[in-house]
């Protein structure tokens, strides 16, 4: 539902606002809300792991490995989210570090791809990001159906058809030719998807700690 508001906002934006420098802000806008959430999301993930850490002491024979498993996934997480954190890193470094989100609206094609369309090294960089997360996580999540779905919705990396039919790679459709702080609220989105997928996993190890 979040995801679905976000893209309303965006769209609402770009379609009613007068000018340019307001639909730029309107991504600056999704971007700090992200930014609270993602805060909000990890104050309940370690919420979350100290209740299974403390269930793990109290009854060990049942929840020891589970609390294992929010550990190892958790590292995951921190993995994929500090990848796309150096991204962002590089994003500033190539335009410059600023605040002011008018300055932000060229795109980022020369940064993220190479002269003849292929992935450059920070486009690959995010690929081997998702890739990495989705890889590693599938057997995790094979119990957990929920958490499962919102990782393959999100850190599937395939195809996709454009509104022409035509089929397209992943990181052309998600960022090629978007100004830069849509380009950076979008991987600030996708730190949050994985946050919102930790949070459904130590959700579901709590309910379901035989698995």
């Amino acid at each position: 539902m979040k995801n679905i508001i976000t893209s309303l906002i965006i769209l609402i934006s770009l379609i009613s606002c007068k000018d340019h420098k307001e639909a730029l802000e309107s991504f600056s806008i999704v971007r700090e809300n992200q930014l609270l959430d993602n805060d909000t999301l990890t104050a309940s993930n370690l919420f979350l792991m100290s209740q299974i850490e403390n269930k793990a002491m109290t009854q060990p024979d049942k929840y020891a490995q589970i609390y294992s498993q929010s550990l190892e996934f958790h590292d995951k997480v921190t993995t994929l989210k500090n990848q796309l954190t150096e991204v962002i890193t590089a994003i500033h470094d190539h335009i410059g570090e600023t605040t002011d989100y008018s300055k932000m609206e060229d795109n980022l094609d020369n940064l993220l791809f190479n002269q003849d369309g292929t992935p450059a090294a920070t486009g690959e960089k995010i690929i081997e990001a998702l890739t990495d997360f989705n890889t590693t996580t599938q057997d995790q999540l094979f119990f957990y159906p929920v958490a499962e779905k919102i990782m393959k919705e999100h850190f599937t990396i395939a195809t996709i058809k454009n509104l022409k039919g035509k089929e397209i790679t992943y990181l052309d459709y998600h960022f090629k030719g978007y100004p830069a702080i849509a380009t950076i609220a979008k991987i600030t989105t996708l730190q949050n998807n994985a946050l919102q997928t930790e949070n459904q996993f130590l959700r579901e190890l709590i309910e379901n700690p035989e698995h």
